[in-house]
């Protein structure tokens, strides 16, 4: 088509699902994530995802498939869009109540944060 530039991205396809990558299995049900403090926001923002049973030798796989599973949560565009950093920690006990959230919480937060005027797409 004429003067059209057609660009695919990969659909969000919501979290309910499980992923294995190299071994490793992730349910984003069971992940919880810290969002960016007040001061710590802007355009890009980092998150700490909390991992129930997290061995530190497993960090790069454990980053690896959480790329993989924020691609397809979110989607492809709005996940290179929005999230600049990853890091992961050991699931912390009660985590709620120390900040975080759930990850399948982590696209109404985003909305939410577009709409308070700070970017996420």
């Amino acid at each position: 088509m004429a003067g059209w530039t057609v660009t695919a991205h990969k659909p969000a396809s919501g979290f309910a699902f499980e992923t294995e990558y190299e071994g490793l299995t992730l349910k984003p049900a069971e992940l919880w994530v810290l969002p960016p403090t007040a001061g710590e926001r802007g355009e890009y923002f980092g998150l700490r995802v909390g991992v129930p049973g997290l061995n530190r030798d497993d960090e790069a796989r454990t980053l690896a498939a959480l790329w993989i599973v924020l691609d397809t949560g979110l989607g492809e565009k709005r996940c290179a869009e929005s999230i600049a950093h990853l890091e992961v920690e050991p699931l912390p006990k009660q985590p709620a109540q120390r900040g975080h959230i759930e990850l399948v919480e982590l696209s109404d937060y985003l909305v939410r944060r577009a709409s308070q005027g700070q970017a996420a797409s």
